[in-house]
């Protein structure tokens, strides 16, 4: 699973993408007509991305984000605080659900996988 998100004044946008096995891609697109901070926009890529592949029925995932907080918050690197302990909070109960998941930070510049949401 490759997420990325973008916020700016206009709106958001989130990007997802879901590679299985088979190398089948799997493509979503969100633009979301609200502003708020790139970590939050963030948090929401990753949370749709993990409702997809839940929905999809997917057991193990590895998961790569753009975002150092976001991985370094679930791989208990840096310590969560404020408003963003809501959203660790609910990525680490729906990591749960997979047999095996695992998250990783990917630079932006080495993500080719992901369609870069709202950034046209």
């Amino acid at each position: 699973l490759f997420t990325d998100g973008l916020a700016r004044p206009q709106g958001s946008g989130i990007g997802i993408v879901l590679v299985t096995p088979s190398n089948h891609r799997i493509e979503k697109a969100l633009k979301l007509k609200l502003y708020t901070t790139n970590n939050k926009i963030e948090y929401k890529g990753i949370l749709h991305g993990l409702d997809l592949a839940l929905t999809l029925g997917a057991e193990e995932l590895a998961v790569y984000v753009d975002s150092l907080l976001v991985a370094n918050h679930y791989n208990k690197t840096f310590r969560t605080i404020g408003k963003m302990v809501d959203y660790a909070a609910l990525v680490e109960d729906k990591m749960k659900k997979f047999k095996h998941a695992t998250i990783s930070y990917l630079p932006r510049q080495e993500n080719c996988h992901c369609c870069h949401a709202g950034r046209q």
